[in-house]
């Protein structure tokens, strides 16, 4: 299995994570809300020189950023709802697959016999 495989999934759940926070309560008169959506905005819409930046999070995930945020201007606040309100999680192969990543799920560990 990949060496970074857990990292990439978890920076592909943050990515995902920003995108509903900002579709799900951009609109939203609660403050708490508000807040999370506004930092959300400023993370996926705004360039940064820092390490954890949207910028260079994709770079090291190989995606596109401006995929990522034409997909969450076109993601509609139901959207989002069905997605989160599903019966089973998606399976990490099925996001890699929605934002086009590769996903290594046939490489055998070296540490297997």
């Amino acid at each position: 299995m990949e060496r970074h495989a857990g990292i990439r999934t978890l920076w592909v759940k943050v990515v995902i994570r920003a995108v509903f926070d900002w579709v799900s309560y951009r609109d939203s008169s609660k403050l708490m809300q508000i807040k999370l959506a506004e930092s959300a905005y400023n993370w996926l819409f705004k360039e940064s020189e820092v390490f954890n930046s949207f910028e260079n999070v994709c770079f090291y995930l190989d995606m596109s950023p401006s995929n990522i945020r034409n997909w969450a201007k076109a993601l509609s606040r139901d959207q989002v709802l069905k997605i989160e309100l599903a019966d089973r999680a998606p399976s990490p192969k099925q996001v890699y697959e929605v934002l086009n990543l590769k996903y290594l799920d046939d490489v055998e560990d070296d540490d297997e016999p």
